[in-house]
């Protein structure tokens, strides 16, 4: 049950834009570019911290370091967890390409008709962010005390 929820809440935006007939789909517009450039974004930041930390790992076992933790490149210049910043901010760039293209459609007939539909595309990145905030990224917090962050706003922090 927990995992149809999780599908579904998450791929809300993706089975609306889907909905709407290719007939209706509005051409590639602004909001497109700029959740595509978010998706993109949030994308490297995964694919980079999920690189660092596999080189981390390794050096870890040739027993290059003895770090308990992770305190180099995007883990500390960008966030604390970067593949969960990553992971929140390309679904925040999924809402916004169906946002675009559900608002530009007509869907709901007019622009308080339009608003539902906005507001179900931010249900998938709010759902994603609170997992990763209160669920998973809790049960690592202990870890941010054990490393001086000066801010930390979400997922994103300077250090």
């Amino acid at each position: 049950m927990a995992q149809a929820t999780w599908v579904s809440l998450v791929g809300l935006p993706i089975f609306a834009i889907n909905a709407i007939p290719n007939s209706k789909l509005p051409a590639f517009g602004l909001l497109d570019l700029i959740g595509m450039t978010i998706w993109a974004t949030g994308f490297a930041l995964e694919v980079i911290a999920d690189r660092q930390k596999a080189k981390w790992v390794e050096a870890k076992k040739d027993k290059k370091h003895s770090e308990e933790f992770i305190h180099s490149g995007v883990w500390s210049s960008v966030s604390r967890f970067p593949n969960y910043t990553g992971e929140s901010t390309l679904w925040i760039g999924n809402a916004l390409i169906a946002a675009g293209g559900l608002f530009n459609s007509g869907a709901g007939g007019s622009y308080y008709g339009a608003l539902p539909s906005l507001a179900m595309c931010a249900i998938s990145p709010a759902f994603i962010t609170f997992l990763l905030l209160k669920v998973f990224a809790h049960k690592l917090w202990f870890q941010i005390y054990l490393y001086p962050i000066n801010a930390v706003i979400g997922l994103w922090c300077t250090a």
